[in-house]
């Protein structure tokens, strides 16, 4: 891929294997205005995917000759749950010299090295994704409880809020102080930063001037 080529900037996709995954990458890319190739080896699922307006064709992804319909695609999606047909698919690829941006469903680690030394330029797997997304979750919903709790004590203020920095207060310490009180400020709650001690470096004292 030349420099200055993005994937985003391209617009001819080729999606082998159209099951759950396939379909919404597929209905994605063409609401984003690109053009989507779809083969699978399933007729059936073929006619239904053509009934709703997508260009989709016949085909095992396994075959050598599969190469010949995607040559002129610029991003090739191997997105089948068959890993096997998907190795093959991306064998085929590489050993007729296409040189299109190969992304490629794995099952797991072993599948993940192995379609790399295939020639993916990108493995997925699954459920690494559906972990890492559920992580994420995790950690915004405990950010946002958090949040919440905080929120719910400041609230609870009856008069004004002091909010003490520790001794000899660092930039760190200040800029926390500075923050909560910007909180604090959207509650409607009035708060006052105090410390004890000196702000002895001159870029600490330069810091507490401009705030």
């Amino acid at each position: 891929m030349s420099a200055g080529i993005t994937i985003s900037s391209m617009s001819d996709y080729a999606i082998l294997g159209c099951g759950s995954v396939g379909h919404a990458v597929a209905e994605e890319l063409v609401e984003q205005g690109k053009d989507v190739l779809i083969i699978d080896r399933d007729a059936d699922r073929v006619e239904a995917l053509r009934d709703q307006d997508l260009n989709a064709q016949t085909a095992d992804i396994r075959e050598e000759d599969i190469y010949e319909t995607i040559a002129d695609n610029e991003v090739v999606l191997i997105l089948s749950s068959d890993v096997e047909a998907n190795k093959e698919a991306v064998r085929n690829i590489r050993e007729n010299d296409g040189e299109q941006f190969v992304v490629v469903r794995a099952s797991d680690p072993v599948s993940e090295d192995e379609l790399t030394q295939l020639g993916a330029d990108v493995v997925i797997n699954p459920s690494t994704v559906i972990a890492d997304s559920a992580l994420r979750a995790l950690e915004t919903g405990e950010l946002e409880y958090k949040a919440q709790q905080l929120a719910e004590v400041i609230e609870d203020t009856d008069e004004k809020l002091a909010i003490v920095t520790h001794d000899n207060p660092d930039p760190d310490s200040i800029a926390s102080a500075v923050a909560l009180q910007a909180i604090a400020d959207t509650l409607d709650v009035d708060a006052d930063i105090l410390y004890i001690g000196d702000i002895g470096h001159q870029e600490n004292r330069a810091f507490v001037n401009l705030l």
